[in-house]
């Protein structure tokens, strides 16, 4: 995804290494329009962490999808933002509480957190 300089500097003290940041340039017919740094955030952090025992998932052809999720504490704790091992094809992107805290705060826009069981 996209994300601004004030989100890099936001998550800094958080991700410790999560995520490659490439920069990117917008162009805008004015230019006082884009001030801001703009990079495409990749999460390099994948963790085996599905939890299958809890998790509600389904098989389709010999491939298993998860349509709600539930993680195991002891391989994502200490990590505030990463990818599931699994699940690396998907668009889903998992952060801790302390990383939504501190989007939240910043006043930063555009992101979407939907709770996932821990156990």
């Amino acid at each position: 995804c996209v994300v601004s300089e004030r989100f890099v500097n936001t998550v800094a003290d958080l991700e410790n290494g999560a995520i490659q940041y490439l920069p990117i340039k917008i162009e805008t017919v004015h230019k006082q329009m884009c001030a801001e740094e703009y990079f495409v955030a990749n999460v390099i952090t994948v963790l085996d962490a599905i939890d299958y025992t809890n998790s509600l998932c389904f098989e389709l052809m010999k491939n298993r999808s998860v349509i709600k999720y539930a993680l195991k504490n002891d391989i994502i704790s200490g990590n505030h933002i990463f990818k599931v091992k699994e699940d690396i094809i998907s668009q889903s992107t998992f952060v801790s509480e302390d990383f939504k805290k501190a989007i939240r705060k910043s006043g930063l826009i555009g992101f979407s957190f939907t709770e996932v069981e821990v156990v």
